[in-house]
Parts: C-alpha cells; sequence; structure tokens
C-alpha cells in the first residue's frame, strides 16, 4: 500500500505546487496584501490566474481522490489495481497543472477527465 499512499502525498503537494510556483510570487510583486489577499488574487492575470485556477482545481478533486483511495483499500481491491490508477491519477494531475498554467486547454481537459476516471475505477472497484 506505500505507493498509493505517496500518491494520496504528491496530489496534495500538486494541489499547492501551482500556488507556490506562480501565485504568491505574483501577488508579492503587486505588492502583497495580506488584509486583503483574495481580492488581490482577482487582479492576477495571464499564468498566475490559470495558476490560481489550477490550486483551486486541486482543491476539487484531491477529497475524492484520497477518498476512493481508502474505500478501494477498506475494500480489499487488489493492491495492484489500487496502485496503477493511484499513479494514473497523479500522473494525470502533473499533466493537468501544467497544461492549465501553460495555457494547454484540450490537454488540461483530457488530463482532468483521465484523473476523474482514476478516481471512478477506484470507487467503483471498491463497490
Amino acid at each position: 500500500m506505500t505507493v498509493p499512499y505517496l500518491c494520496i502525498l504528491v496530489a496534495l503537494v500538486l494541489v499547492y505546487l501551482p500556488r507556490f510556483l506562480f501565485v504568491t510570487p505574483a501577488m508579492v510583486q503587486l505588492g502583497y496584501d495580506n488584509a486583503e489577499p483574495r481580492e488581490q488574487q482577482k487582479k492576477l492575470d495571464g499564468m498566475a490566474r490559470r495558476a490560481l485556477a489550477a490550486h483551486q482545481n486541486g482543491f476539487e478533486t484531491f477529497a475524492p481522490f484520497a477518498a476512493a483511495v481508502i474505500m478501494a483499500q477498506l475494500a480489499d481491491v487488489d493492491p495492484s489495481r489500487i496502485t496503477c490508477w493511484s499513479v494514473v491519477f497523479v500522473a494525470s494531475r502533473v499533466v493537468f497543472v501544467a497544461a492549465y498554467v501553460l495555457g494547454f486547454h484540450p490537454v488540461r481537459s483530457l488530463a482532468f477527465t483521465a484523473g476523474m476516471g482514476a478516481v471512478g475505477v477506484l470507487m467503483v472497484s471498491a463497490l
């Protein structure tokens, strides 16, 4: 079970990676407003704005993925199946974040679909 748990950790890191690499530096450049950071985020554009969207989407997909891994484990799904689909999810999130930040929208959509498909397979396998 080590690889799926590692994938949960990597997926969590991928939630915050675009924020730390692109959003925070852009906000600092604008003169970081710690009192109203969400208002300041509305002023972002280009790559920083897309990175913020990737960051926010990471929250939307992380919980279902973590739940799917745990569900599959508790249901005694074959560990190699859990590992395979966990890796598919993480790989799709790497592609998703990169595609979103760089503005490759069709690739982003395909990566999102692949990742959520992996979550679906894990959840259905647990049934």
